[in-house]
């Protein structure tokens, strides 16, 4: 079971975590579930998605493709762990405190959470194929639209959803991007691949907020981590479906 393990991806899925934990268990008396349980799964599938990136625009040799995607999907995993202990156990009366985090506590929290993302995209081909112009719009128009136009009554709770939404539409718009072959393959391709960073940065980011400033009312944790697990699942089914057993033996014949 050593193909399991890896700490690089063990580090990042677990140390915004664990600082989290920390901060709100000290300043708020929070129970480390709901901080496992909210945060798991989004930074597991952050630090796969960053890894993804540069793997799938590389031209790297088939044989390293699978040993590659194997690791970036162990950190992936490692969130759902994370998770799937904080969803266990969780408490069913809710914190018995809502008092906020300290300023130094946030910035330190969002320093701990920017300079693994950066680390990790610097350790890759190049820092730049993480930057987009045209992402950066799509989130900022539904970031936008979202404050502007929802009656919800704090704007954490919609710009959660609106990352959601953003990251959504960036992984639709790379994949017409692609099909419609007017643009070229890595070009679409980190259109739905920073669309996910983008709008997993910002929904952790405003977690760590909504820790500043708590506004009284529950956001469902569970259902958004759902939701991003089916968008980064869409995602592999259309960039990186795996052959198929009929497929390989159908390919061993003709060979």
């Amino acid at each position: 079971m050593s193909f399991l393990i890896n700490y690089p991806s063990l580090i990042f899925a677990l140390s915004p975590v664990l600082c989290a934990q920390l901060a709100a268990s000290y300043s708020r008396k929070q129970h480390w579930s709901e901080i496992w349980l909210a945060m798991g799964i989004p930074v597991g599938l952050l630090g796969s998605v960053v890894g993804a990136t540069s793997m799938a625009i590389s031209n790297a040799d088939f044989n390293s493709i699978y040993p590659a995607s194997a690791i970036m999907l162990t950190t992936t995993l490692y969130g759902s762990i994370i998770s799937m202990l904080g969803y266990f156990a969780r408490q069913e009366h809710g914190q018995s405190s809502v008092s906020p985090i300290s300023t130094v506590q946030l910035v330190i929290l969002l320093g701990v959470f920017w300079s693994l993302n950066a680390s990790a995209m610097m350790s890759s081909l190049s820092f730049n194929m993480y930057l987009s112009t045209e992402v950066a719009v799509i989130h900022l128009s539904v970031i936008g639209a979202s404050v502007f136009l929802s009656a919800k009554p704090n704007y954490i709770d919609s710009i959660c959803d609106a990352a959601l939404m953003g990251a959504s539409i960036s992984v639709v718009v790379g994949v017409i991007a692609l099909y419609s072959g007017q643009t070229e393959r890595e070009a679409a391709i980190l259109i739905s691949m920073n669309g996910l960073t983008y709008g997993l940065i910002i929904y952790i980011s405003a977690y760590f907020f909504s820790l500043k400033y708590p506004t009284g009312v529950e956001i469902s944790f569970s259902r958004q981590n759902w939701h991003w697990m089916e968008i980064v699942t869409f995602l592999i089914f259309m960039y990186f479906s795996t052959e198929t057993i009929r497929e390989y033996l159908k390919n061993g014949l003709a060979a």
